[in-house]
């Protein structure tokens, strides 16, 4: 699985780091009028500016396709950390070591996309694991051999997570493990 963060006005931008710090190979989808200002791994000239969340993610997307990625991670460039929430306590995992055993869980499944919650609601949250619903934001893996539909609109990610069910495929959602922005 790689990690792909679409990324606009934050040079200094470390959410790389979380996922490297723990295994995981990462590409930086920057505008043409921002690329060099850049000094992150793997950046990807998305050769269009000013297009949008939406464009981009369907860049992301088609991207991976073209690059025979299957699994691919889409995530927002200002999280700071990701954790569990154990005994109502969130707690912080070094790097991004909390994603590990979700990641090997959604590549073993039969699932199109998966998610994971905000730290602010995580503590909180009553089961381990949600299927066919969920908040989708901020941090989401695609199944791209499952996924025949395009970010579409505003709320992309709660739109793509309603054409998953639309398109009779299945999500799952992990409220438990969390990340930070």
């Amino acid at each position: 699985m790689i990690v792909c963060i679409p990324t606009k006005g934050r040079p200094q931008t470390a959410t790389y780091r979380l996922f490297e710090g723990s295994g995981f190979h990462v590409f930086h989808f920057i505008e043409p009028q921002e690329f060099e200002e850049y000094d992150v791994p793997n950046k990807v000239n998305i050769k269009d500016s000013d297009k949008g969340v939406t464009w981009v993610r369907n860049f992301i997307n088609n991207w991976a396709r073209q690059n025979n990625h299957q699994f691919i991670c889409v995530c927002d460039d200002d999280i700071t950390q990701f954790g569990v929430a154990q005994n109502q306590k969130a707690i912080k995992k070094p790097n991004a070591d909390a994603l590990k055993h979700i990641f090997e869980f959604f590549e073993c499944g039969d699932f199109a996309m998966c998610g994971i919650n905000q730290r602010q609601f995580a503590w909180s949250e009553k089961r381990n694991a949600c299927v066919n619903h969920g908040k989708f934001n901020g941090m989401v893996m695609l199944n791209l051999q499952k996924i025949s539909w395009e970010y579409r609109g505003h709320k992309e990610d709660l739109d793509f997570a309603m054409q998953c069910l639309d398109n009779r495929q299945n999500m799952v959602y992990f409220p438990k493990v969390f990340y930070s922005t």
